[in-house]
């Protein structure tokens, strides 16, 4: 699964004591990051 929905049951596995909103935004930040990448520039 892609995107943030993916990237948001990611980290659940990952850290389950996180809360979802936590998770949401440490998510947002790895989506946002993923897409600002060099390897995306000019896709």
């Amino acid at each position: 699964m892609n995107g943030i929905v993916g990237e948001v049951e990611k980290i659940c596995r990952e850290k389950p004591s996180s809360s979802l909103i936590f998770a949401t935004l440490d998510a947002r930040q790895a989506v946002k990051a993923r897409e600002e990448s060099p390897a995306n520039v000019g896709s």
